[in-house]
């Protein structure tokens, strides 16, 4: 997967879990917006880093399973962090959004990867 292929799964799907969460769960009442554009942000952000820092860690962490597990927690911190800034939310919701909408994106991520790799 290309990396513009992969920040579209990334915005495709992590855009509408946390508007999903923060509007269905009345988190932010009249927020929806800031939800959208701390979504955007967050992916902006956090998106070409992991691109970036993956191949420089791979020589040090060779594991691909640890060096994956530590970026994204990492991510899901920085993401938090843009969602509580943009939207208000406590700490603890926005690591909730932030955790799910990863959650997500990394597991189609990975289900592609799985399913685009010869046997």
């Amino acid at each position: 997967m290309t990396q513009s292929e992969a920040i579209l799964v990334t915005l495709g799907l992590e855009l509408p879990i946390a508007a999903f969460l923060v509007t269905r769960l009345s988190w932010a009442p009249g927020r929806l917006r800031f939800v959208v554009a701390a979504s955007l942000a967050a992916s902006a952000l956090t998106h070409p880093m992991l691109w970036m820092v993956d191949p420089v860690l791979t020589p040090t962490i060779p594991s691909r399973g640890l060096r994956v597990g530590l970026l994204e927690a990492l991510i899901v911190l920085v993401e938090a962090g843009v969602y509580r800034l943009g939207t208000g939310l406590s700490p603890r919701r926005s690591v909730v959004v932030s955790c799910v909408a990863n959650a997500a994106s990394l597991g189609a991520g990975l289900l592609i990867y799985a399913l685009a790799t010869p046997p």
